[in-house]
């Protein structure tokens, strides 16, 4: 029964989308690109796949133990809701590419099998500890850790604002972020999404948990002043969004999840519909919900006609792949690429990883990237749950963001690697525990 209920909220969920959609594309020209065009045998083959893939979820789900996979749990969820649905909606209403959807499905399959296979494999992750003789030492690592932290942030800020400067305003962050990007260096960017991405805010996070609340005053003016920087909107509300994640599944509201995105399309369309109220439907609907969608479409377009990217224009690796001789294939970034093909203008249309799976290494990139998102979510499970439901919290904020908005190889590197190091120097450190020292914790 709770199966079928939640099939149902889906498809009421994609109801909402496809009424919001139509109405969208009477508020939103996008260069003429997008546009509403019933399409019934696509409309029919959309509902089929949506009805298959909320079966295939919740199936998948009802298989997981949350407890022991909490972060795989409920970000598969919510990807599914941001990532999934949206782009079934979208499918049966406009003129989009067939191999684009056909790629799409044979994507979140392979994330279907993955997850289930790995889900049954009976293995431990040691954590490695220090051990008595060595607490001293990991005391230091993490004030060291901090201290780089923190000077590292207050450096950029009065560098690139020629001063320490606060500011929370959401108008300019697109310019300040550009100004940024040309002018910082490869190592500046690293460690700008490291410290202001991840370590920053599991600090922040970590020390409300254990209910230092100083210490988390003094992360959290240091996270506003991180987004002081560059403008990026993830950083500034990671930490609040991680609190009212953990709000959710603390209180069981995370079983409603199907209920709840439900719920925000349906008051979202109702609010423009009977009193004109826009920002629901706009910041939502739209900028969450269909822009990525439609560029799941562009992207596939645009790199089937055209050379892959093979990873030149990842921030990592383009750097070492330009040692070597190789260059990218374009002399603009994609997301403006892809922005003149799709609008005519100047622009920066970036998607998340599925479309980037694809620019990179065409079909293969798709199923590499499917079975690497689960390792990822697999090894965040071992890590995250032994630092309590406020860091899984933060697990789950930090997966569901950046798969909206970052390749694969930038998810491993810029998430995952500061992630296991933040847990390795903080876990059961003096600092946040009392404790006897151990080596090796078994999980």
């Amino acid at each position: 029964m709770r199966r079928i209920t939640n099939i149902i909220m889906i498809s009421i969920f994609k109801i909402f989308l496809e009424i919001a959609y139509y109405q969208i594309s009477n508020l939103y020209i996008y260069g003429g690109i997008y546009y509403y065009e019933f399409i019934l045998n696509k409309y029919i083959i959309g509902w089929f796949i949506c009805v298959s893939g909320s079966t295939l979820l919740w199936f998948f789900v009802d298989n997981i133990d949350k407890n022991i996979f909490p972060i795989t749990h409920y970000s598969l969820q919510i990807l599914f809701y941001l990532n999934f649905v949206p782009t079934c909606a979208i499918y049966g209403i406009s003129d989009y590419s067939s191999k684009a959807f056909v790629l799409f499905i044979i994507f979140w399959m392979i994330i279907f099998v993955t997850g289930y296979f790995t889900g049954k494999i009976k293995h431990k992750l040691p954590l490695l500890a220090f051990d008595k003789e060595s607490i001293k030492i990991q005391e230091i690592l993490l004030v060291c850790l901090i201290c780089i932290c923190t000077i590292f942030i207050i450096a950029e800020n009065y560098k690139y604002n020629n001063g320490i400067r606060i500011n929370i305003d959401l108008s300019d962050t697109y310019v300040i972020r550009e100004e940024y990007s040309e002018s910082a260096s490869t190592l500046e960017g690293l460690l700008m999404f490291a410290f202001g991405g991840v370590i920053n805010p599991f600090l922040a996070l970590y020390s409300l948990e254990k209910h230092k609340y100083k210490c988390f005053i003094f992360f959290l003016i240091i996270q506003i002043l991180d987004f002081s920087i560059a403008g990026h909107k993830t950083q500034l509300f990671l930490i609040p969004a991680a609190i009212i994640v953990k709000w959710i599944l603390k209180h069981g509201v995370g079983k409603y999840l199907s209920f709840c995105f439900m719920t925000l399309s349906g008051i979202g369309l109702f609010l423009w519909v009977k009193f004109s109220f826009l920002p629901v439907i706009d910041m939502f609907l739209r900028r969450m919900f269909l822009v990525p969608s439609i560029l799941n479409f562009k992207y596939i377009e645009y790199f089937s006609a055209h050379p892959k990217l093979y990873f030149t224009e990842d921030l990592l690796f383009s750097r070492i792949l330009a040692g070597l001789g190789i260059n990218r294939p374009y002399s603009q970034a994609a997301g403006t690429t892809i922005s003149m093909f799709w609008t005519g203008s100047a622009g920066y249309s970036n998607n998340g990883l599925f479309g980037y799976a694809y620019a990179d290494c065409g079909f293969i990139g798709v199923i590499l990237s499917a079975v690497i998102l689960i390792i990822i979510f697999r090894f965040m499970d071992y890590l995250g749950r032994s630092f309590g439901i406020q860091i899984v919290s933060l697990s789950i904020v930090l997966i569901a963001v950046n798969i909206l908005s970052v390749s694969i190889s930038t998810l491993f590197y810029n998430v995952l690697l500061p992630f296991v190091l933040v847990c390795f120097v903080c876990y059961k450190n003096p600092i946040f525990d009392k404790r006897k020292g151990i080596t090796i914790v078994s999980k």
